[in-house]
């Protein structure tokens, strides 16, 4: 009868496996523990716990493999205190000094995000083997503490201790980041050499290079890959994503049926992620109708995924219906997807009503919900609003504030022309300004014609990123406000020799087929209809006297404003795009300021609605007017 629960909680048959429990007459320690672990296995630990108190009140005494089963229950934090409980009880039995016990409780505690008392179990070890050696990885992994998981790692090897497919899907989450992606293909050569190869290895080898952004050797470690399952197709498709190949993964995730797989709600997640990064909307709305087929859209990571690519694809009354669907459980990863998709779209009064909505729901925001709180202020130019959400960030709800935070507000006194007060938020930062605060500070100093600091930050930025043109066009524009020409002309040979510039794309949807444009492209077989319109729209803006802003070159100007990849696809739409329906943009790169204020004039001469979705937000364009407030 104990063998017979164990067969039927292993198959995931809990009602049979409680069955068979219920009619063993005497059940020994075997019988409680497979039951309790067929409960903790199947995301049921309140039931394992209940029968561990059962089994005591019973009078059967529980052993090492019994606490090891249950401690399994407790994964995250807010369940850290019953971990705790549990291991008292463990040690008032006497069972807390086993390896057996104590690599159970370094697996808890690190997956409750306890890393301190996950090492002091470790360490209380008196010999180490695979299993524990994982636990500790994992748990150094899993919550970004990266050098010490690969340290450990290491020595793991020193002891003369085999890894397993476990060690290496752990350490391999360490290596998720494109700085460790050196130590990622050491580990992978270990894994060749050692003949490591399974298919749970290589699905973690596409996992890592996918998000250290070697698409390539992603792509190939998927290829070998002997035998594909719906997890290592969830890896491809997420390193699609991680890499702007939005294409390719709705390519692959059309292919899942052609593969006999069944989609997870990951795969239907990662597709809509596709459909965000390209705008996709008919494309997401086809996929949101699967999800409802399956019965997928009352998992809330799903009905959160269904918000995020309507927000993204600018489908907000789609986007709101959805989260209006999400009655239970509606948390703050829900809450957030609601709120950028307003705030991205413009509509700021909504995202901050929402925001205050989701507090009075006593839902606890974290750093990406004040962070797109933040932006809103960005949007709007509200620096006292800002100021508030900042402090209360930091005083009500201990949340550190990351770059991103420093960046809005150093981005909003620079607007209101507060440079010492941007200046004190870049020095009061508990860590080196990353290339994301220097570049808020150096616009910021353009802006109000602050020289002197604008160069040192535009400096900054090149000695951090050599290979990024902005810092470089900055640094230009301001030796150039000084009339050192041949400082400026030294700037623009140093950009020609190390930058390789990302292509401009821009693309929009027509008839459910996509078409891609590149700056200066020609190969679209409409470009002669479209250059003459785009001619015909240049005379137009310029008998209005229309004139841009040289940001970088006189000579290239009407090449950088009207042959701009973003100005190819308008027109494409003006040409296509039957009068009445908005034409829709999306472009990978921050619009430039030149092509935005022509974007304004076109709406205005054209007496059409354009919406255009760059790499920050939304613009809704109509009559000659941003839904952004000129914050391009």
């Amino acid at each position: 009868m104990n063998h017979l629960v164990e067969f039927y909680g292993k198959c995931g048959l809990s009602d049979e496996a409680f069955h068979g429990f219920s009619r063993i007459p005497a059940k020994n320690v075997f019988s409680w523990t497979i039951m309790i672990t067929s409960c903790v296995q199947h995301n049921h630990g309140h039931l394992g716990l209940k029968l561990l108190r059962q089994m005591e009140v019973e009078g059967v005494m529980a052993d090492d493999f019994t606490y090891s089963s249950i401690l399994g229950a407790f994964t995250t934090q807010e369940s850290l205190d019953q971990g705790k409980f549990v291991h008292a009880c463990i040690v008032s039995e006497g069972f807390g000094h086993g390896a057996i016990i104590l690599t159970a409780l370094c697996s808890m505690y690190g997956k409750c995000g306890s890393i301190e008392l996950a090492r002091d179990a470790f360490d209380a070890m008196p010999c180490h083997d695979s299993a524990s050696w994982n636990s500790m990885i994992a748990a150094y992994a899993h919550h970004g503490h990266e050098k010490e998981a690969l340290q450990l790692y290491y020595q793991m090897w020193k002891d003369g201790v085999r890894p397993t497919d476990m060690t290496f899907t752990a350490i391999l989450r360490a290596c998720s980041s494109p700085d460790a992606l050196e130590h990622g293909r050491d580990i992978h050569a270990h894994i060749t050499d050692g003949g490591f190869g399974s298919d749970i290895v290589k699905t973690a080898l596409v996992s890592m290079y996918g998000n250290c952004g070697s698409l390539e050797e992603a792509q190939q470690a998927f290829q070998e890959i002997y035998r594909h399952d719906i997890v290592s197709v969830n890896a491809m498709l997420g390193a699609y994503i991680q890499n702007d190949r939005g294409r390719d993964a709705l390519q692959l995730f059309g292919q899942i049926w052609e593969r006999r797989l069944e989609p997870t709600c990951i795969t239907y997640a990662t597709a809509l992620s596709a459909c965000s990064l390209l705008g996709a909307i008919a494309k997401g709305k086809a996929i949101h109708m699967m999800i409802i087929e399956e019965g997928f859209e009352s998992m809330n990571v799903v009905a959160t995924a269904v918000v995020s690519m309507y927000g993204k694809c600018g489908g907000l009354a789609d986007a709101w219906t959805v989260f209006n669907r999400i009655i239970v459980g509606r948390d703050c990863i829900a809450w957030n997807a609601i709120i950028a998709a307003y705030a991205q779209n413009g509509d700021d009064q909504m995202a901050l009503h929402l925001f205050k909505q989701m507090e009075k729901d006593a839902v606890k925001p974290d750093g990406v919900t004040y962070l797109n709180v933040l932006l809103v202020c960005s949007y709007t130019g509200s620096l006292e609003d800002a100021h508030g959400y900042f402090d209360s960030m930091v005083r009500d709800h201990a949340i550190e504030p990351n770059p991103r935070h420093y960046a809005c507000m150093i981005d909003l006194c620079g607007r209101a022309g507060l440079i010492d007060e941007a200046e004190n938020f870049l020095k009061k930062m508990p860590f080196e300004p990353d290339a994301v605060v220097l570049t808020a500070f150096s616009g910021a100093c353009r802006l109000q014609g602050d020289i002197a600091r604008g160069k040192w930050a535009a400096e900054r930025l090149i000695k951090l990123d050599p290979h990024a043109d902005y810092p470089y066009i900055m640094l230009s524009h301001f030796y150039a406000a000084e009339g050192r020409w041949l400082d400026v002309a030294d700037v623009r040979k140093k950009m020609e020799q190390n930058v390789k510039n990302k292509a401009g794309r821009s693309w929009i949807e027509v008839d459910d087929k996509f078409h891609e444009f590149v700056s200066g492209d020609g190969s679209h077989p409409r470009t002669r209809e479209i250059y003459s319109l785009l001619n015909r729209l240049n005379d137009e803006m310029k008998r209005l006297r229309y004139s841009p802003e040289d940001t970088i070159d006189e000579g290239s100007k009407e090449h950088i404003l009207y042959y701009d990849s973003e100005m190819l696809a308008i027109a494409f739409g003006l040409l296509t795009v039957p009068p009445g329906k908005q034409i829709r943009v999306f472009k990978n790169l921050q619009v430039s300021p030149d092509c935005h204020a022509a974007t304004k004039s076109i709406s205005r001469i054209v007496g059409r609605d354009i919406i255009v979705r760059d790499s920050n937000l939304f613009h809704h364009f109509t009559n000659g007017i941003c839904s952004c407030g000129n914050y391009s």
